[in-house]
């Protein structure tokens, strides 16, 4: 069931990321079972490199601004930074889907 919500609206979540950030490559991966039961979080948006083998920091404006703005898609219940990333220096956004 995820998977296929994950599948039918990854590449309007990654436009989102796109234009609210300026920042094109995104690894979206679906969160653990306890992420979605406990805190109601489906998805993490992580910020790559080109080649995608490298997760990268983005600006705290930009990171805000994609929050933001990823919250207003109608399917997306809430978003957040993950507090898993936070020391690592690693912009990761965690996304709880409405299913």
């Amino acid at each position: 069931m995820l998977n296929l919500v994950i599948e039918q609206h990854e590449k309007e979540i990654k436009d989102t990321l796109y234009k609210a950030s300026n920042h094109r490559y995104w690894n979206l991966e679906i969160l653990p079972k306890y992420d979605n039961q406990i805190n109601g979080y489906n998805i993490r948006a992580t910020a790559v490199n080109v080649v995608g083998t490298h997760k990268i920091v983005l600006d705290d404006l930009d990171v805000k601004r994609a929050i933001s703005n990823i919250k207003k898609l109608p399917f997306v219940s809430k978003s957040k930074r993950s507090p898993a990333y936070a020391k690592e220096y690693v912009t990761a956004i965690s996304i709880g889907l409405k299913l």
